[in-house]
């Protein structure tokens, strides 16, 4: 497998730089921490972060980063990561403002629903899965 990767000057042992095939998504970041063995990954699409997300294992990091290259889906690179990645934005390639309102909203949902499963000390908060256009919880 061949990854896209590209390291940024100032720093080229911990940051690298994913750029996709598909034009409204921006290139993602993959960052080595400098004081543990782990990695963040994270990526946006027309301004709004789609992916995000930490792993202690560097080997689940090619699967995502080639499927965010290769403009996969987001519940494929989603299935594809071994770590919660998915921020629960639904994408929207053409930047519709209808739809954008709709994908901040379901964003905005859950980040309440998760702080509310925080404060009562629930285990197992529902994940996001954004595809085709709408968001369910699982």
């Amino acid at each position: 497998m061949s990854l896209p990767l590209a390291v940024t000057p100032s720093d080229p042992l911990r940051h690298a730089t994913i750029t996709s095939v598909v034009p409204h998504r921006h290139s993602s970041h993959v960052t080595a921490w400098p004081h543990e063995r782990r990695w963040s990954v994270h990526g946006t699409s027309n301004g709004r972060r789609m992916i995000c997300g930490d792993t202690g294992g560097i080997h689940a990091l090619p699967s995502v980063i080639h499927a965010w290259a290769e403009g996969a889906g987001l519940d494929d690179i989603g299935q594809a990561a071994t770590f919660d990645l998915l921020t629960g934005r639904v994408e929207v390639p053409d930047n519709n403002p209808a739809d954008v309102i709709a994908s901040e909203w379901q964003w905005l949902s859950l980040c309440q629903l998760e702080v509310a499963g925080k404060r009562a000390g629930v285990i197992g908060l529902p994940r996001a899965r954004a595809g085709r256009g709408r968001l369910s919880i699982v």
